[in-house]
């Protein structure tokens, strides 16, 4: 990178003070300034340019069917801001040599003839993400990630047999990161609308805990519920927008229906209401009345556990 005008200048200034003074410098003396008053100056300026590759990585993240494309879309409405949707460099859905899949280095890599370590694929993700965040930044845009936490914490491969995505990020990145939750309930019940459980036991005990051990994976971030969004769109988008240090503009929703993110699971449209809760089917309603997991989940995130009762 190179320095910029004023402290070239700033520089010139200062290494002719170290020279013999000529007739001319002695007069324009009374007005040069004070060589500590430059060198104080200088080291701002590098100070200012250090801190260019300073700007944190936002990260969102959040459970499959819990209202998260929508908060993601809202954020990707905010001036300025790019969101990377549902990103997981070590996922392995889709997975299988047979999968066409010609721009993707990682997929290649991961399925080819000599499978690729789990380093590898890290930094291969990590350079890639380090080009882009700083393309982003140049220009005066802010970039998002939202992970894909269903990748790591939904499907029958084992949540510790590999590393956060945020621990991750953390080598290279400063972070600055939120959660988004739903009821558990209604997340479950879309997820199993949508033939997602790739868990087993496929059971709403099960569920609530991989969600709790998806909430002790973050601990000290700050938590959005979507019940709260949709009650209070503006209110809730200003304080997230705030949690994150993004600008704010205040007709984000006249821009919403031309954000277009993967993820889209829930029932369409782009009005922002509580949606009816899903039927409960008997064998779910079942598990409920044993499942320690979900009582506690539900505790813990300030929710109804009452299956009849609304969520909040």
């Amino acid at each position: 990178m190179s320095a910029p005008a004023d402290l070239t200048e700033l520089i010139d200034a200062t290494l002719g003070l170290l020279t013999p003074y000529t007739a001319e410098a002695k007069t324009a003396l009374t007005t040069a300034k004070p060589l500590e008053k430059i060198l104080s100056q200088c080291q701002a300026l590098v100070e200012d340019l250090e801190g260019q590759g300073s700007d944190p990585l936002r990260t969102i993240h959040h459970f499959a069917c819990s209202g998260g494309t929508l908060m993601s879309r809202c954020l990707a409405a905010q001036p300025n801001t790019v969101v990377l949707s549902e990103v997981d460099p070590f996922s392995t859905i889709p997975t299988g040599p047979t999968k066409y899949a010609p721009t993707d280095l990682i997929m290649l890599i991961r399925d080819g003839s000599r499978a690729a370590s789990q380093e590898i694929i890290e930094d291969v993700f990590l350079a890639g993400l380090a080009t882009l965040f700083d393309h982003y930044l140049n220009r005066g845009q802010t970039l998002i990630l939202r992970d894909h936490t269903h990748s790591h914490f939904c499907t029958k491969a084992g949540i510790a047999d590999r590393p956060l995505i945020r621990e991750v990020l953390a080598k290279r990145f400063t972070l600055k990161s939120v959660l988004t939750v739903r009821h558990p309930l209604d997340s479950y019940l879309s997820l199993k609308k949508k033939n997602w459980v790739r868990f087993a036991p496929a059971t709403i005990e099960e569920y609530a805990r991989r969600y709790t051990l998806f909430l002790e994976a973050y601990p000290q971030t700050p938590v959005f519920r979507y019940e709260a969004f949709v009650a209070n769109p503006n209110a809730e988008a200003k304080r997230l927008t705030a949690e994150l240090a993004l600008p704010y503009v205040a007709n984000w929703q006249d821009i919403l229906p031309a954000i277009q993110l993967t993820g889209e699971s829930g029932r369409s449209g782009n009005d922002i209401a509580q949606r009816p809760r899903r039927d409960i089917p008997d064998n779910i309603a079942n598990q409920l009345k044993d499942s320690l997991a979900y009582q506690t989940l539900c505790e813990r995130l300030g929710y109804n556990p009452d299956m009849t009762a609304p969520a909040l």
